[in-house]
């Protein structure tokens, strides 16, 4: 069982560092195309709803009344990006003294039409980031000296977030959720 859970995390490395590679080395190609967020994020929901429920997380997913426009990017690339920050919520974000409801802790995805865009965001009501932590986040193999003992994590996944990000033409938020915890945000443009 050991043998088995240490060539699962080394395959996620291994996974994880050809990706960078090949997005370094720019073979990557930015092909953007229609997607349909609500339909992405409902996929989204139904793929981490058991592994919330199994950690007594809740999970919402909160969209707004009005029909939220098609926007341009790559189906897999922004599932994989808002995949990055609901595993950051859920390994860092639902710890400690935070925002509970209901006796379990909260984690919400949410989309909304911004203008001439659509906004995305994953929140969570843990401990947050601190402000001197928030511009390193993102550089590769970091990990804040509290997650430094947790051996599942490489430090990757925020460096992925914003190799992705640069590849579908968006940026990459960090916000403090209020009442505490953190919130990543991200603007896509809606299709023409």
């Amino acid at each position: 069982r050991l043998i088995l859970s240490e060539c699962s995390r080394s395959g996620k490395l291994i996974k994880n560092l050809l990706w960078l590679t090949s997005n370094d080395t720019g073979k990557k190609s930015r092909k953007l195309e229609p997607v349909e967020i609500d339909l992405l994020l409902l996929r989204l929901l139904e793929s981490y709803e058991p592994l919330c429920h199994s950690k007594n997380i809740r999970l919402r997913l909160l969209l707004t009344d009005e029909m939220i426009p098609c926007i341009s990017g790559n189906f897999q690339w922004i599932y994989q990006l808002l995949s990055i920050f609901l595993d950051n919520a859920i390994a860092y974000g639902c710890t400690g003294a935070g925002n509970f409801h209901g006796g379990k802790a909260s984690i919400e995805i949410r989309a909304w039409v911004d203008g001439k865009k659509v906004a995305v965001s994953v929140s969570d009501h843990g401990p947050g980031i601190p402000e001197g932590q928030k511009d390193v986040i993102f550089d590769r193999f970091y990990r804040s000296d509290a997650s430094r003992k947790e051996k599942e994590h490489f430090g990757l996944g925020l460096s992925i977030a914003r190799s992705l990000a640069a590849q579908l033409g968006v940026g990459i938020e960090v916000l403090d959720t209020e009442g505490g915890g953190c919130t990543f945000l991200v603007r896509f443009e809606v299709c023409p």
